[in-house]
This record gives structure tokens, sequence and C-alpha cells, in this order.
């Protein structure tokens, strides 16, 4: 099996942000893991209980939205 052969979902909330109050930080780690995956090959979607311009919005804000 190939990268190019998989699929990953990846969820906003407390995978790519977490938010404590009004504020919003950005986990580094798992990013930059996403950004290794997408260079890989990897089908990558990512989704949210709070809709799809939130994802969108937040993949913006995160630089992975490609």
């Amino acid at each position: 099996m190939q990268p190019s052969d998989l699929v990953a979902f990846v969820d906003v909330d407390d995978t790519l942000v977490r938010q404590t109050g009004t504020k919003r930080i950005p986990m580094v780690a798992v990013v930059e893991h996403v950004r290794r995956l997408h260079q890989a090959g990897v089908t990558l979607y990512c989704w949210s209980a709070g809709g799809a311009e939130y994802s969108r919005l937040t993949t913006r804000e995160l630089g992975i939205e490609s």
C-alpha cells in the first residue's frame, strides 16, 4: 500500500486546535504531522461538528488549507 492509497480524516477541535475560553491554541505537532501526510500523498479531509466553513477557516488560519 502506498501513501497515495491512504485517506485520513482530521477533526478540528482538540486535534488541530485547543480552545481555552476565547483563545484558540494550535496543536503545532499535529499540524506538522498533517503537513507531512499531505506531502507524502495521503488524501486528507478536515471536518468538525462546527461545520464545513469552520473547518475551512481553521485550516486557512493554520496554513494547511490545501
